[in-house]
């Protein structure tokens, strides 16, 4: 057993994380997020069980939920769990756990997800075989969400200075495979997109469209795995 911390001290942002997704650039990542792994979600009659590892304040676990799924939700900030329990989100559990060293048995859920937090653990190889260990042999699913390294958006916000991207280990998506081996990709999307000029921002919709099909650079990469 090993005690690991984030790459970063969440309990100092956990007043105003949820901030971020009543933004402008947060609303528009959220919708587009969202999508992108609601693409890749099995109806929850087939799996019903979802560990979801690094919950922060919740705000992926609600999603969840109304997914239909009994969520199981980790996160190593004492501050977020908090107020992730506060929220009283149906058919969810918080724990403040690691994602290194889960306090779960083997094959314990259906499904394990990861949104953008492999990216804070200081070793994501072993929060992803953390997250195989996890999860049902037969049939089971990893989902994972991560910020794209390749993303111009991205590189700002890894660029200033003592915030929480500044400490971020990012990925492409070459370097997704890499981790995941011998594991192999079921299916990886690419999203969020949007006017870098902010008075075409009003055209994030239709840009993000576009770029889907032109782009690998967007800011999210979503990605199935089936064991």
């Amino acid at each position: 057993m090993h005690n690991t911390v984030s790459r970063f001290d969440f309990n100092t942002i956990s007043g105003r994380y949820d901030e971020w997704y009543v933004s402008k650039h947060g609303l528009h990542l959220d919708v587009v997020e969202k999508r992108a792994i609601d693409r890749l979600l099995p109806n929850a009659s087939e799996c019903s069980s979802l560990l979801e590892i690094g919950c922060g304040t919740g705000h992926w676990s609600e999603y969840f939920s109304n997914k239909g799924y009994g969520v199981s939700a980790i996160d190593v900030s004492q501050r977020m769990i908090e107020i992730a329990a506060k929220k009283n989100i149906p058919h969810s559990v918080f724990f403040v756990a690691d994602g290194e060293n889960l306090p779960f048995s083997n094959e314990a859920f259906d499904i394990v997800v990861a949104i953008t937090s492999l990216e804070f653990t200081p070793n994501p190889e072993i929060m992803f075989q953390e997250m195989v260990r996890c999860v049902k042999k037969k049939r089971g699913i990893i989902i994972l969400g991560i910020l794209n390294k390749l993303s111009a958006f991205n590189q700002k916000r890894m660029a200033i200075q003592g915030s929480v991207y500044s400490v971020a280990n990012m990925f492409s998506m070459q370097e997704i495979e890499n981790m995941i081996k011998p594991l192999t990709i079921s299916e990886m999307l690419v999203t969020g997109f949007f006017p870098e000029i902010k008075r075409l921002f009003w055209l994030a919709p239709l840009y993000e469209k576009i770029n889907r099909l032109l782009s690998k650079q967007g800011a999210f990469i979503a990605v199935r795995v089936d064991l």
